[in-house]
């Protein structure tokens, strides 16, 4: 769910799942825009082993009072630890 309105983002709340048993992780990446330029990323906690969940909150510039223009969500991998 993203909070705020066009040019007035302040707060994305979300989950990302570990669908499979494949030794990787997955992890979302917060990405916050404001006049054209990249002001702030953010990073989910990694969600593993198969089953895990977490549930994430990000802001931009990490603070109440910075506002973005746009934002965009993504998802990665990453080997798991000791894996």
């Amino acid at each position: 769910m993203a909070r705020g309105g066009p040019g007035n983002w302040t707060k994305i709340d979300g989950a990302v799942k570990d669908r499979r048993a494949d030794g990787y992780c997955i992890q979302a990446v917060g990405k916050w825009f404001s006049g054209g330029k990249l002001i702030d990323t953010d990073y989910s906690r990694l969600a593993c082993p198969k089953g895990n969940i977490d549930r994430y909150t990000m802001t931009p510039g990490d603070g109440a009072s910075k506002k973005a223009d746009r934002f965009e969500v993504s998802l990665r991998q990453q080997k798991a630890r000791g894996g």
